[in-house]
């Protein structure tokens, strides 16, 4: 008896991970990034990034020093 319900349990369990994947990959589709969406959903509706660059921590104070007045640049 219990291990059926434990079966039970472990298969609406499955269900409910299932269900809000695809809720987080329907927000990742729409690009409605919010706190808490599981990077698998990203990855899975917008795979890896094509290109990355590492910045160093002066060139990143100069970039949000100018996020205010216009005249920061990204490369």
């Amino acid at each position: 008896m219990r291990k059926g319900i434990f079966i039970v349990f472990i298969f609406l369990f499955l269900i409910s991970c299932q269900t809000g994947m695809e809720k987080h990959r329907e927000q990742a589709r729409q690009g409605l990034l919010t706190l808490g969406l599981n990077r698998n959903a990203i990855l899975e509706e917008w795979g890896l990034p094509d290109r990355t660059r590492t910045i160093s921590s002066d060139e990143f104070m100069q970039i949000s020093a100018g996020w205010g007045s216009g005249s920061g640049r990204f490369g």
